[in-house]
């Protein structure tokens, strides 16, 4: 059975490990001096050679050949995550005072070593503290910030640093030619870029990639793989961006998610790009802030769009206002908790914004002409329902009254009525009615059998058990 890449080439000497040159120089200078330490502590990110390093300096150590025909009895490696309990420290403890079996050193090596118990490291500390003049220590972790402090006093600590992309590329690209696998240089740059600097994850991924493509592939292959965004449609989104060309933005976005482009990838993926324009407008790192969020948002396509609309600047060209989609987007950002989305949109920026004055503080309300009236209701429950099919299920078994005065909704359900009260709910409706030229009117719940159904003419079965659950009809294609 064919061995993974990863495993074929991992490091076999010193001079093999990549990017780690102020690790590996600074051991062989102790190796050639012969000032070892008792104990060592590997720390940092997964993947970039703490273990590899490892069990060369165990070798090295003992004047042994790497990589061995077979395990040596005097070097031990423990993985701490199933090895983590009391016992089984007091037991290595009574082990490492015997004298090594044929070596000069008996060596162990402790892998995630921050899995131990409180206990068993009160136990290791005893070791540390007084060790046997033929024993020495190597521990490595990902997580040194949970080792005790007396641990970390009594080492000599290495911190491995994430591999640069230009060293992974350089590995890639003599590891592809040895396993003649045919990648294009773009292809390589894009492993090398996604593998977050782990030359094991970057390996892993290569290996994958010439197994599904049958070691020929490109740059487009890696992204369909990976379920990236193609950077032509990346370089798309950033020129619509900086043009302030929203519709055209919206739509986009739009097409990428019904392409099957995760939306949490594509804020990656433009948050990076993104990052050297920052440096000359730092107002982008606002959005690369919010853009880095999305994973975690509760709907990660709505927060991506109302990020990207938000901070686009809109064209000379192009009004501010009325513009087809902003509508979704302002009340979208309400939808998923960014109540203080709603009002950036609307809020003038930098110099823009001014103290209140008194003519402000009495300004007189909307003139008639933009007064909400009963007709156009409809058009408020259309805009709704094209952002929130559940508020727009409930809005839509209400019977609404206007004409220019406040904004009076009568529901049949008393649930529907609590429902208005929800503050997200009420911020949706007027952020709506504001988008379509109006003025907001105060907005009243009221819960009585409205009109409607006393006439025998309400809404369908399905709509009601879709009002009442907050949902929505889903019908088969």
């Amino acid at each position: 059975m064919p061995r993974a890449l990863y495993r074929k080439y991992r490091s076999q000497s010193l001079e093999e490990v990549i990017g780690q040159s102020h690790i590996t120089r600074t051991l062989a200078l102790a190796l050639k001096s012969g000032k070892l330490s008792h104990a060592y502590l590997f720390t940092g990110p997964r993947g970039v050679g703490k273990t590899s390093v490892a069990r060369i300096l165990a070798h090295a150590i003992n004047g042994l050949p790497y990589p061995p025909d077979k395990p040596h009895l005097d070097i031990i490696e423990i993985d701490a995550a199933s090895n983590r309990r009391i016992d089984d420290v007091r037991d290595l403890r009574e082990k490492v005072r015997i004298a090594p079996a044929k070596a000069k050193y008996k060596v162990y090596i402790i892998d995630e070593v921050h899995m131990l118990t409180n206990e068993s490291f009160n136990a290791l500390l005893k070791t540390l503290e007084e060790p046997p003049t033929h024993a020495v220590f190597i521990l490595a972790t990902t997580e040194a910030h949970k080792l005790p402090a007396t641990i970390l006093s009594r080492v000599q600590r290495f911190h491995f640093r994430l591999i640069a992309k230009t060293d992974l590329l350089a590995h890639l690209k003599a590891v592809a030619e040895k396993e003649k696998i045919r990648a294009t240089e773009p292809a390589l740059e894009l492993i090398a870029g996604r593998s977050d600097g782990s030359a094991r994850d970057a390996l892993s991924l290569l290996d994958q990639l010439a197994s599904l493509s049958g070691d020929s592939f490109d740059e487009a292959f890696v992204e369909d793989v990976l379920g990236l965004a193609p950077g032509s449609d990346v370089a798309g989104l950033l020129e619509l961006f900086h043009q302030g060309d929203r519709q055209g933005l919206y739509r986009q976005l739009l097409d990428l998610e019904q392409r099957g482009v995760s939306p949490t990838v594509l804020s990656g993926q433009l948050a990076e790009a993104l990052q050297p324009a920052a440096i000359q407008d730092p107002t982008l790192y606002d959005l690369i802030e919010q853009l880095i969020a999305t994973p975690k948002a509760l709907m990660p396509f709505l927060h991506l769009s109302a990020a990207m609309l938000k901070h686009a600047k809109a064209a000379p060209d192009q009004p501010t206002s009325g513009l087809k989609g902003e509508p979704k987007t302002v009340a979208a950002a309400a939808a998923i908790g960014g109540a203080e989305l709603v009002a950036d949109a609307h809020a003038p920026s930098g110099n823009q914004m001014e103290r209140p004055t008194a003519a402000s503080k009495t300004k007189k309300p909307a003139a008639d002409g933009n007064r909400l009236q009963n007709n156009d209701w409809p058009k408020v429950l259309q805009a709704v329902k094209a952002i929130n099919q559940p508020l727009y299920a409930i809005l839509n078994q209400a019977e609404a009254e206007i004409d220019g005065g406040p904004l009076r909704l009568t529901f049949a359900y008393k649930l529907h009525q609590k429902k208005l009260d929800d503050q997200r709910y009420r911020k949706i409706i007027a952020a709506t009615i504001k988008d379509l030229g109006f003025a907001c009117p105060k907005i009243i719940g009221e819960w009585r059998t409205p009109k409607a159904a006393r006439r025998g003419t309400a809404g369908s079965p399905v709509d009601s058990v879709i009002a009442l659950m907050g949902g929505q009809e889903v019908t088969d294609a």
